[in-house]
């Protein structure tokens, strides 16, 4: 069995499926990616979280294509980063480093562990984003801290902890429930998930977020159990300029369990802050 802080349980990836090809002209450094859209419209950069995968933004990818964005999603190594830069400031770093490569404003998208994540690039570079979008993000102090045992070959217990990212236990698919079985079973990756864990229940974002100048949309499930409405709220009162989109019927993955309505806060918040020529 294996303790892991359960501040940031994961944001599940999606089973396998057809992703954006990868763009080999793009920044080339600091991280694998999949992308979308045009090469000369506003950069998107999509973070997933803590047990996520680009996946988790199949339709959102598309979705910022099709209004005329660079949609560009990152593959955090979360469990594959050597064990010193296993945690949230060596992801951070690896982050601003491909926003280096890519030589132009971004706005930064994170859910779960990548909100924190993006949190603390946009601090590392606060001129180079233009706006920040925050879902179910980790790094507050108010989140419940504690611990959870992982019985790492109990699929039972590992099907209920799936179910309870959702607010819908049917987002829990057998295939998701396998997939979180190989990732827990593997010694290697979990010590790295622990370790990461542990790094951002220790990381909090109190003192970053009234320096993050730059517009920033809040979307949150309302039935969130991970990261509470309650802490939607405390991130909305640190930051200078800030609003919260609500999404119903939603735990804490909204670009998987509810991505029409989380693409469709999204591009309205985008068009305000980092319009395009065209949108639709």
């Amino acid at each position: 069995m294996i303790r892991l802080p359960h501040a940031l349980a994961p944001v599940l990836l999606r089973p396998p499926s057809e992703t954006p090809v990868k763009n080999r002209a793009m920044p080339p450094a600091s991280l694998d990616f999949v992308a979308s859209g045009p090469p000369d419209g506003p950069a998107v950069l999509l973070l997933h979280g803590m047990l996520g995968e680009t996946d988790n933004w199949r339709t959102t990818l598309p979705a910022l294509a099709r209004a005329r964005y660079r949609a560009i999603a990152p593959r955090l190594p979360v469990y594959t980063a050597p064990l010193p830069d296993t945690n949230v400031a060596g992801l951070a770093q690896r982050v601003t480093a491909f926003m280096d490569d890519l030589a132009q404003p971004v706005v930064l998208v994170g859910n779960s562990l990548g909100g924190h994540v993006a949190a603390l690039a946009a601090q590392a570079r606060p001129h180079a984003v233009q706006a920040l979008v925050l879902s179910g993000a980790s790094g507050m102090g108010e989140m419940p801290l504690g611990t959870r045992v992982i019985r790492r070959h109990d699929r039972a217990f590992i099907a209920d902890r799936t179910a309870f990212t959702f607010h819908d236990p049917a987002h829990a698919t057998d295939t998701l429930v396998d997939q979180m079985m190989g990732i827990v079973g593997n010694r290697e990756q979990v010590t790295r998930l622990v370790r990461m864990a542990r790094s951002a229940s220790g990381t909090s974002l109190e003192g970053v977020l009234p320096n993050l100048p730059m517009p920033t949309l809040l979307v949150w499930g309302r039935e969130d159990r991970l990261t509470p409405p309650s802490v939607a709220r405390a991130f909305a009162h640190l930051l200078p300029d800030a609003r919260i989109a609500w999404i119903a019927s939603c735990g804490h993955a909204p670009m998987i369990e509810q991505p029409d309505a989380f693409n469709e806060a999204l591009l309205g918040f985008l068009a305000e802050a980092v319009p395009t020529r065209v949108h639709g």
